[in-house]
Order: C-alpha cells, then sequence, then structure tokens
C-alpha cells in the first residue's frame, strides 16, 4: 500500500491520490503519431485484401473465405458461431477443414500464409502492370544470389507455424 501525505479534507484526498503517478509511469505519454488521411486504411480493408489473396492462391470457396476473415479479425469460436449462425462444433470444424486446406496449424499460421500470399499477389500484379516495352527498356541489374536472410524470409511458412 502506497503512503500519501496528510490532508486535510476527503475531497483533498481523493484529488491527492488521482493526481499521484506511481513511480514507473512517465509524466506524459509521447502523441500518438497518425497518418495522413490519403494514407490511412481501415483494417476490415487490409483483412479483406488477405483474405482476396487467400481466395486467389488457394482456390477458397466462399464459405471458407468467411472463415478466413473471422479468423484473421481475431473472432473466438462463439463470435464466429453467433455471426455465421451455425453452432460452435460446426465452425470448430469448419476452422480446422480450413486449416488443414492451407496447410497451417494455428491462426498465427493462418496470418503467414495470408501474408505471403498476399505479398505474392501484389507483386504479380506490379509485374502485370508494366508493359512488356517497359521491363526491356529497364536497366537490369546483375543477379546475385540471395543472402542468408533472405533465403530464411523466402522459405515456406508452412514449415514454421
Amino acid at each position: 500500500m502506497t503512503a500519501f501525505a496528510p490532508v486535510s479534507s476527503p475531497l483533498a484526498t481523493l484529488s491527492a491520490v488521482t493526481r499521484r503517478r506511481p513511480a514507473h509511469s512517465p509524466a506524459r505519454k509521447p502523441a500518438a503519431r497518425s497518418l495522413p488521411a490519403s494514407r490511412s486504411v481501415s483494417v476490415n480493408t487490409v483483412l479483406v485484401g488477405l483474405v482476396e489473396a487467400l481466395r486467389d492462391a488457394h482456390d477458397l470457396a466462399e464459405s471458407e473465405q468467411d472463415i478466413a476473415q473471422l479468423v484473421l479479425f481475431g473472432r473466438d469460436v462463439e463470435a464466429m458461431a453467433w455471426r455465421l449462425g451455425a453452432s460452435e462444433a460446426s465452425v470448430r470444424w469448419r476452422v480446422h477443414q480450413l486449416f488443414e486446406k492451407l496447410g497451417v496449424s494455428s491462426r498465427k499460421g493462418l496470418m503467414h500464409v495470408a501474408m505471403r500470399a498476399a505479398a505474392q499477389r501484389e507483386t504479380s500484379l506490379e509485374l502485370a502492370a508494366t508493359t512488356p516495352a517497359a521491363r526491356r527498356s529497364a536497366p537490369t541489374t546483375p543477379t546475385r544470389r540471395p543472402s542468408s536472410r533472405q533465403r530464411r524470409a523466402l522459405k515456406p511458412v508452412v514449415g514454421r507455424c
């Protein structure tokens, strides 16, 4: 229990307690940085992009996409069951089937696979956007062997989950 300086009234005690900060907390928190309005993106928009990338990479059915989005958003089985109008056992089974289809064993693994699929999709879209003439005229850099760190990043995610 913390010892406070003696005060004369209960109101003064309340104000003294509310003003007092623990020794480990900073006096002021730094102001949070915010993105400009042109660069701000909602979490739901990001999740929809991840689910679309999973759909394209792994041919997910619409019900599997719904489950993937809810799992990526961090919903528990009870919340997913309520949202989908299904029993909890049914939702657990559908999550298990999705994990098996994608070759993962956890929610974290699903996030890794989704991020990798989104990165591959973005790269392929960027390549498709450039014209063949622009690709031919672009200066080429000499190809080097990737570093060990880059090779580790390129390994399949499935083994690490």
